[in-house]
C-alpha cells in the first residue's frame, strides 16, 4: 500500500485479527492514523481505550491525540483531570497547546467557563 508503513500495517492487521495483539505506547497513535485511515473502528476503539488506562503517555499528549483523531471519550478523559485554573493553565503554557484546534481550545475554554460558574 502506498505511503504506509509495511511494520506498523502489520501491526494494524495483529490487533483487529483473532490475535488482538497488545497496544502499547509506541503503537496507539499510528493505530489511530491507520484505523482512521482504513476506517477500521475497532482499532480506534482499542487504541482510544488503552490512551485511557495508559498511565505512560502524558495528559497533555493525550489531549493532542483525542483531538487530532477527534476522539470524544480520550477527550472527556482529559478534561476530567482539569479542576483547578492551574490545571488549565499547565495545557495553555504547554508547547503542544499551540497544535491544538481552534475548535479543542474553544472546547478548553468552555470548560473553564463552566468551572467558573460551578463554584
Amino acid at each position: 500500500l502506498k505511503d504506509v508503513n509495511r511494520e506498523e500495517f502489520t501491526e494494524l492487521l495483529s490487533v483487529i485479527y483473532p490475535s488482538c495483539k497488545e497496544i502499547t505506547e509506541n503503537s496507539a497513535e499510528f493505530l489511530l492514523k491507520l484505523g482512521d485511515r482504513f476506517q477500521i473502528v475497532c482499532a480506534i476503539d482499542r487504541a482510544e481505550k488503552f490512551l485511557i488506562e495508559s498511565h505512560e503517555v502524558s495528559r497533555m499528549e493525550k489531549l493532542r491525540i483525542a483531538d487530532q483523531y477527534n476522539l470524544a471519550g480520550l477527550q472527556k478523559h482529559c478534561f476530567s483531570y482539569l479542576k483547578t485554573t492551574a490545571d488549565f493553565q499547565k495545557v495553555m503554557y504547554s508547547p503542544m497547546y499551540r497544535d491544538l484546534s481552534n475548535e479543542m481550545k474553544a472546547n478548553l475554554f468552555e470548560k473553564v467557563i463552566e468551572r467558573e460558574n460551578n463554584k
